[in-house]
């Protein structure tokens, strides 16, 4: 396995944004328990500013899905519950992580992730490819997606819907434990 990673205190986390600026924040949020596929979290959130297009073009959650979701901070215990002292797992997880601490000051929350540590299985990933499948698939912007690592170690996927954070969490599971 090229993940040297300990599974059992280790969670999955994908999130979803309104964007990717310093004033955006997460609209959705999974984690995943890393060594069982167990859901911990799937939860939207009603941003306080609105989902940009480009975001919009990505994931296809708009404001109206989100009127009657709960706030972030409403469920920020919970969140941090299921991070605290763990191994944070995702496909380019320093977005993410960046996304989270950004999302918690907008909120006022605390923006300390409690003795966690992260991972990022798209470098672990794109270390262990050779040279030619990596060039063969790379995309116009140089850019591997996670999707595409799944279809190069032939995973499926096509009951998942990518850029949905549950699914992308399914995906990073998948692609782990069958490498």
């Amino acid at each position: 396995m090229p993940f040297a990673l300990d599974l059992s205190n280790a969670v999955i986390l994908d999130t979803e944004t309104t964007g990717v600026g310093d004033k955006d924040e997460i609209i959705e949020l999974a984690i995943l328990r890393a060594d069982n596929g167990e859901t911990l979290i799937n939860q939207r959130f009603k941003p306080r500013r609105k989902v940009s297009n480009e975001a919009f073009a990505i994931h296809g959650i708009d404001n109206q899905a989100l009127l009657q979701q709960p706030s972030f901070s409403s469920c920020f215990q919970t969140i941090m519950a299921a991070v605290a002292g763990k191994i944070i797992v995702g496909w380019r997880i320093h977005f993410d992580i960046m996304m989270l601490l950004q999302t918690m000051r907008l909120y006022h929350t605390p923006r300390k992730l409690q003795n966690a540590t992260v991972y990022d299985v798209k470098g672990a990933y794109l270390k262990q490819l050779d040279k030619h499948t990596f060039n063969d698939h790379l995309n116009q912007n140089g850019y591997i997606h996670l999707a595409t690592a799944c279809e190069i170690e032939n995973i499926h996927i096509k009951d998942l819907k990518p850029h949905q954070a549950i699914s992308d969490c399914q995906m990073i599971y998948r692609l782990i434990h069958n490498l």
